[in-house]
């Protein structure tokens, strides 16, 4: 049975925005307390109030939160590439052996020429043995047949799709292994003391490495031989001018929050810019395979569900949060991270 990861779409949800809703409370609440210690401070003959919660627990409950939003995102993923996806491709797989089943293409060994085997066809052994020419012709018409059979559309893209899925299986895991190389240990110990300008370059060359890997998976002729080389890449522009955390419009420019570069704390940390990079560039992706399905090998359905009206986060934000395009593409960044 394939799996249904609509209820990780689900707590994704609960855990974006119910629990961002109560974070904020929380902060609110602290607030309000630190205002009533500082209201009874000066009064020392009334008594002393101490907190026992600080801002920085509040923090780390967020990041925790923000955590399992990225794990609930990237499980349908995961889920896919251990189950799903290998089920279809070997579903694919059984179908298309299927269609290429021709008697004339099975061959048995009927004798021997000094060491060498003699071979022959199932066809041919077979319709040797019937004496009736017309039952002959009958059946071999019939063999010849099985080699016009076709699959059906749908089952050919059914194919397209699973094999389509396993290509961006191992996109994800290049991405992942491409972020381990260059968000180092170091970097990350850095990046709250770097300056402004020092944080835009490192994500400006970052950005563009992710699109690059696209690029180069997708690569033909010298390009394929030489990944890298020429230089190629998804994103051509990067910018920290976005008044949301992030937005792409398909044609290579990329924005993020300049919040990320300025202030890389709360929902603004480096785990979080380097999500909100991929699912950006992910919507690059999205567009290019539309652009151009053969060079993608996208399938129609797939190009069909990312092709509907896009509905802004304005707009609505619960179908916002669950349009086909939103949902490939906080999977695939979480896929990266995780």
């Amino acid at each position: 049975m394939l799996s249904d990861w609509n209820l990780w779409i689900d707590l994704s949800d609960s855990f974006f925005n119910t629990a961002s809703t109560a974070v904020v409370r929380l902060n609110e609440a602290l607030g309000l307390a630190e205002e009533a210690v500082s209201a009874v401070l000066p009064a020392d003959n009334i008594g002393t109030l101490t907190l026992s919660i600080t801002s920085k627990d509040i923090e780390d409950h967020n990041e925790n939160r923000r955590k399992l939003v990225f794990f609930c995102n990237g499980i349908h993923y995961e889920v896919n590439e251990l189950i799903d996806n290998p089920f279809s491709l070997r579903m694919s797989d059984a179908a298309e052996a299927a269609y290429a089943l021709n008697p004339k293409d099975i061959k048995v060994t009927t004798g021997h020429i000094l060491f060498f085997p003699v071979r022959t066809s199932l066809m041919d052994l077979v319709s040797s043995t019937i004496d009736n020419e017309a039952l002959k012709n009958d059946f071999v018409q019939k063999c010849k047949s099985l080699d016009q059979d076709k699959p059906s559309a749908d089952l050919i893209d059914c194919i397209k799709e699973a094999y389509f899925w396993k290509d961006q299986y191992e996109i994800a895991d290049r991405v992942k292994d491409m972020t381990a190389k260059t968000i180092t240990d170091e970097v990350r110990s850095q990046w709250p003391n770097m300056t402004p300008d020092e944080r835009e370059q490192v994500l400006t060359a970052y950005a563009i490495e992710v699109g690059a890997v696209y690029s180069d998976y997708y690569a033909s002729g010298l390009a394929a031989l030489f990944p890298g080389l020429f230089g190629s890449s998804l994103v051509s522009e990067f910018t920290c001018d976005s008044e949301y955390l992030g937005e792409s419009n398909g044609d290579g420019h990329i924005a993020i929050n300049p919040d990320f570069r300025d202030n890389p704390v709360g929902n603004y940390s480096l785990d979080k810019v380097l999500d909100t990079i991929n699912h950006e560039t992910r919507h690059e992706f999205q567009a290019a395979a539309k652009n151009d399905p053969d060079k993608y090998r996208a399938p129609q359905s797939l190009i069909d569900d990312w092709s509907q009206p896009y509905i802004p986060s304005t707009s609505d934000f619960d179908a916002y949060y669950r349009q086909d395009v939103e949902r490939d593409a906080r999977g695939f960044a979480a896929a990266t991270l995780n």
